[in-house]
C-alpha cells in the first residue's frame, strides 16, 4: 500500500536539519610555532573550536522508532485507563506521556470518559506507520509527525449495567495525524503533542 503524499518530505527535513546541527568540526588545537626571539609582535596561538552537540537522532529510522515507541505507550496508557477508569489516575499516567500543551485536552477527555461510568473492553491498537516529517528546530527540541492507523475494531464500550454500548456506525481505522516533541527532561524521548484526522485519501483501508 502506498503512503499517502507527504506535505513535506521526511527526507528534506533531515537534510535540513542535518546541515544546521549534525556537523561538528573542531580544529587541531596545535600552539603555533613561536616568533622568534627578536620581534615584537604577538604569538597567536590556535584554540581548538567549540563542539556543536550532537543530533538527538541521527536519522529517519531512529525517529520512526522513538516515534512508535512514544505511541505504544500512549495507547497502552490508554487502553489501561479504558478498563478502569475510576482506579487509574489518568493525569499522572499521562503527563509523562503527552506534552503540557496536549495535556489539558487529554485529561478534560479522560474525565469525560470516567464520569460516564463507562469502559472499554479490548484494546485501541496502531498500525500502518509513516513518517511524515521529522526535524530538530533547534538543539535538543526534535519534532516529529506521523501518519498512522488508529484501530478500534476490538474495542467495546460498555456501559455501568454491563451492556455493550458501542456504537455501530463508528470508523472502526481512522487515518490520523500524530505529532510528538521532545521531553523537557530527555530529549530522545518523545511526547505525543496532538491527534488529528487525516483528511486526505484513505490509507488505511
Amino acid at each position: 500500500m502506498q503512503n499517502p503524499p507527504l506535505r513535506r518530505p521526511a527526507h528534506g527535513v533531515v537534510r535540513t536539519a542535518a546541515a544546521l546541527f549534525f556537523a561538528v568540526g573542531t580544529l587541531s588545537g596545535c600552539v603555533a610555532a613561536p616568533a622568534p626571539s627578536n620581534t615584537a609582535e604577538p604569538v597567536a596561538v590556535a584554540t581548538a573550536a567549540p563542539t556543536e552537540a550532537p543530533p538527538v537522532f541521527a536519522s529517519n529510522d531512529e525517529a520512526l522508532a522513538a516515534a512508535k515507541a512514544s505511541y505504544s505507550a500512549y495507547t497502552e496508557g490508554s487502553n489501561q485507563f479504558a478498563a478502569s477508569p475510576e482506579a487509574t489516575n489518568g493525569s499522572n499516567v499521562f503527563s509523562e506521556l503527552v506534552s503540557q500543551r496536549y495535556l489539558p485536552d487529554v485529561t478534560a477527555s479522560l474525565n469525560s470518559f470516567a464520569e460516564s461510568k463507562q469502559v472499554g473492553r479490548g484494546a485501541i491498537t496502531f498500525d500502518t506507520v509513516s513518517l511524515m516529517s521529522f526535524s530538530e528546530p533547534s538543539p535538543g527540541h526534535v519534532e516529529v509527525s506521523l501518519y498512522l492507523c488508529a484501530d478500534v475494531s476490538t474495542l467495546r464500550i460498555i456501559d455501568e449495567a454491563g451492556v455493550d454500548i458501542t456504537a455501530t456506525d463508528r470508523s472502526e481505522r481512522t487515518p490520523t495525524q500524530v505529532g510528538f516533541v521532545s521531553s523537557d527532561k530527555d530529549a530522545s524521548k518523545l511526547l505525543v503533542d496532538r491527534e488529528e484526522t487525516w483528511t486526505g485519501r484513505n490509507f488505511c483501508g
